[in-house]
Order: structure tokens, then C-alpha cells, then sequence
């Protein structure tokens, strides 16, 4: 499993990613940081990605926004579109938090998180 933060420094927030495990295997990651994951494994059985919210279980109230991916191939267009395809949902959800909903005025913004989030994830996947 690859397990790694991608940090939006100008919103204050993060976007971690669970790459190339089962989903069960993200769940107990995500355990180990506090957060409290329903054994959703029968429902995203035949998914390649997901993106998702939760809620903190533990004394800090914060929320984790994170992206999984069963299988990455470095080569492969269908990996790249389902993890873009998981940056734009991961997009939205951090905008959401920020207060910023999808409109004219803050398409640009959504471009600009997009952007970096597509950079990141590549130099983290392409090694």
C-alpha cells in the first residue's frame, strides 16, 4: 500500500490517499489515524476508486478527506482517469469545506486545487 498526504496550503487542507490496497487494508489505516471507516468492503468490491468524508472519532474535531485506489499502474490511461476522476470528487469536497461552492466565481479556485492535486498525486504515483 502507498499511503500519502497531499497538503493545499493556501485552504489549510489535505487530501490523503490509500493507493494500491484492498479496501479492507485502507480501513485499518485509516483506523490508526482516528477516523472510524463502516466496512462498506461488499459495496466498492468491484470499484476502482472512491472519495470520500469522515469524521473524526477522537478528542480533535476534524474531518479527513481521502481517495482510494485499489490498483495504480504508472502506464495505464484507465488508472489515471479513475485517479483524476477521484481528484475532481476530493476537489469538490475540500472547496465544500472551505466554504467555496462550484459557480462562475469560483471555477478558477476549483481549477487551481485540481492542478495541484493532479501534480502532487504524479510525482507520488510516477516513482
Amino acid at each position: 500500500m502507498k499511503k500519502f498526504k497531499v497538503s493545499i496550503d493556501l485552504y489549510s487542507k489535505s487530501v490523503w490517499y490509500f493507493v494500491n490496497c484492498s479496501y479492507k487494508e485502507m480501513q485499518k489505516a485509516i483506523r490508526k489515524m482516528g477516523f472510524e471507516l463502516e466496512d462498506d468492503s461488499e459495496t466498492y468490491e468491484f470499484c476502482q476508486g472512491i472519495c470520500d468524508t469522515i469524521d473524526a472519532t477522537k478528542k480533535k474535531q476534524r474531518t479527513l478527506i481521502y481517495v482510494w485506489i485499489r490498483k495504480f499502474k504508472k502506464n495505464d490511461p484507465v488508472s489515471f482517469d479513475t485517479l483524476m476522476h477521484e481528484n475532481f470528487h476530493a476537489t469538490v469536497k475540500l472547496m465544500a469545506h472551505t466554504g467555496h461552492e462550484l459557480s462562475n466565481d469560483s471555477e478558477e479556485s476549483y481549477a487551481y486545487v485540481m492542478g495541484l492535486l493532479a501534480t502532487k498525486t504524479y510525482e507520488k504515483l510516477r516513482r
